[in-house]
């Protein structure tokens, strides 16, 4: 099911970036830390899942947000004690968890929905967009420009948040996991936004830019304009993660978790 259509650049570069950690998963010396953490978060979601049904509630119906192939989620044991939505930008992640579940009916139980659940990273990727456009050479004001947007977005109004809402009603959902509010945040907007510069402007000069010395002299000493991009983002990502969290709160049921 398609709730609204994500950006095409947004899913485009999640679902590469997907595509290349399977890739890296089959090497031999894959796993390690990222492993033990998604064993970890497995186990703490289970048992959370699985205290919430024993506990009598009938309705065991879950939402997974920034799901991908969930490798932190076990959603075999999910689908077994009720339906799970799937919530992301990158369908073809989404894909192959709902088929790693052994089971072909409990694969009914899965609905995959297609949705920006940040609230906001489509907003600002169409306005970074126009900004690039509107400065074909000019690399330097069309970076400040980016700056600009994210500060902004961040400290004033610019309708960002206004009147937005998870197309989920209230208090309708009894078990609820996001990992966006750990990880995803800011990080794929950020590397979305290096990746505009350098089809727009080239490798080579984008490269020499984004590692020239910042102006603004932002951070530690010599730091350059990638670490620039990176801290505009900062306050944006507080903001949006109390939007996100809040929302949360909001369509989980009354003894929901």
């Amino acid at each position: 099911m398609e709730r609204f259509a994500p950006n095409s650049l947004l899913a485009e570069h999640f679902s590469k970036l997907s595509a290349e950690n399977r890739e890296k998963s089959r090497t031999p010396d894959a796993g390690g830390h990222n492993l033990a953490h998604f064993r970890m978060m497995s186990r703490v979601v289970s048992r959370a899942h699985g205290s919430l049904c024993s506990n009598g509630t009938k309705e065991c119906t879950a939402v997974i947000f920034g799901a991908k192939e969930c490798a932190d989620v076990p959603l075999d044991m999910l689908v077994g004690n009720g339906f799970v939505y799937l919530v992301d930008v990158d369908v073809e992640s989404l894909r192959v968890a709902r088929d790693k579940i052994g089971d072909p009916s409990l694969r009914e139980r899965v609905e995959i929905v297609l949705m920006d659940a940040s609230l906001f990273e489509n907003r600002l990727i169409d306005e970074a967009q126009s900004l690039l456009r509107r400065n074909p050479k000019d690399i330097d004001r069309a970076f400040q420009s980016v700056v600009a947007l994210n500060r902004h977005a961040a400290t004033e109004d610019p309708g960002l948040f206004v009147d937005t809402r998870l197309p989920i009603e209230k208090n309708s959902v009894g078990f609820v996991v996001s990992s966006m509010t750990l990880s995803q945040f800011m990080i794929g907007y950020v590397q979305l936004l290096v990746k505009m510069f350098l089809d727009h402007y080239g490798r080579e000069r984008t490269r020499e830019y984004f590692l020239s010395e910042s102006r603004t002299g932002v951070g530690s000493d010599g730091s350059h304009r990638v670490d620039e991009l990176q801290q505009s983002t900062f306050s944006l990502a507080r903001r949006a993660t109390a939007k996100h969290v809040r929302e949360l709160g909001r369509i989980v049921k009354p003894g929901g978790v």
